[in-house]
């Protein structure tokens, strides 16, 4: 697509933008599956709204309970992805689209969106990226981020609750991008040219037509209480600190030394022991190693994949048979 037909020209602050945010069976998309979905939109001159949030039936065990609190039967009822996906494109119609963590969330919808037979590639940008090309402070987890700049974080790993912490986050953006006289979405491009700022060239999708037949009542949301967050909550031990860190370090298939250094510290503050550790990495390991093997055989690229994953777990001190 042309660049003439892409977001770089226009106006930040006279945008809409989406924000979404997902929970995961696991890190590989076209593999692992969306169990929740999240989008607030932010219109110019408007609050940000939530558009959609439900939970998502995967058609497949659950997986990582233990961090989004979401478990198979919190998803029995719920629509699956290809039920929705037209609901979905249409709560991002028009818009750009963003997240913390962009990278691992918009592979994941477009996989889902492609897979239920639906096209849309939107320009898309990170919010915690957009903290030091903004000079706000360096790339963190969005707890972090929300503590630092005073925003009530509400339940971790809830989608709709995160969307709308990041909602707030990117309020204080766009007061600092005029503080800095960032106007466009090409200004931010100058700033620093992150791998996202290549979407800039395209255009934001249209609506897609008639939405879901099932309507919104066939959504199910959790915000207001619906999944028992008990397992997720009970983790006081670090673990869920040092999951997100691992799930933010291990997102691009790279271990950076600041990574690695970061991922001891916090193993190190919270005292969480070794037999921890390596459970958690087994289980890392396993998500994808079980998920490749579904079909009885592991491809080429599938066994690159293991073989770079249990390399970057090796680096941070333990991966299953070494």
């Amino acid at each position: 697509m042309g660049a003439s037909a892409g977001i770089g020209g226009r106006l930040v602050s006279e945008t809409p933008i989406s924000i979404i945010d997902l929970e995961t069976t696991g890190l590989s998309e076209g593999i692992d599956k969306i169990v929740e979905l999240a989008v607030v939109r932010c219109e110019p001159g408007k609050s940000p709204e939530l558009v959609l949030d439900t939970l998502v039936n995967p058609r497949r065990a659950v997986a990582a309970t233990e961090i989004h609190g979401i478990s198979d039967s919190d998803v029995a009822n719920a629509p699956l992805f290809s039920e929705i996906a037209h609901d979905v494109a249409d709560a991002l119609a028009d818009s750009v689209v963003c997240a913390y963590n962009v990278y691992f969330d918009i592979r994941f919808l477009r996989s889902e969106l492609q897979y239920s037979g639906v096209h849309s590639d939107p320009p898309h940008f990170c919010l915690m990226y957009m903290r030091p090309l903004l000079g706000m402070g360096p790339r963190c987890r969005l707890s972090v981020a929300c503590e630092e700049h005073g925003i009530d974080f509400g339940d971790r790993h809830m989608a709709a609750a995160d969307a709308l912490a990041e909602a707030e986050l990117w309020q204080l953006y766009l007061r600092r991008m005029k503080e800095e006289k960032v106007r466009t979405f090409d200004d931010i491009a100058r700033r620093k040219s992150y791998k996202f700022t290549q979407s800039f060239g395209l255009a934001p999708p249209s609506r897609t037509g008639p939405g879901s037949a099932f309507g919104k009542a066939r959504l199910k949301s959790r915000f207001s209480g619906v999944a028992d967050k008990s397992v997720r909550t009970s983790e006081g031990d670090g673990t869920l600190e040092y999951f997100e860190q691992l799930k933010l370090a291990l997102s691009d298939w790279t271990l950076t030394p600041g990574e690695i250094e970061s991922l001891r510290e916090i193993r190190t503050k919270n005292g969480i022991p070794p037999e921890k550790t390596r459970a958690l990495h087994c289980h890392i390991f396993a998500w994808a190693l079980n998920q490749y093997n579904a079909d009885r055989q592991i491809s080429e690229h599938e066994a690159v994949n293991l073989k770079k994953l249990h390399s970057m777990l090796l680096e941070l001190g333990y991966a299953p048979g070494a």
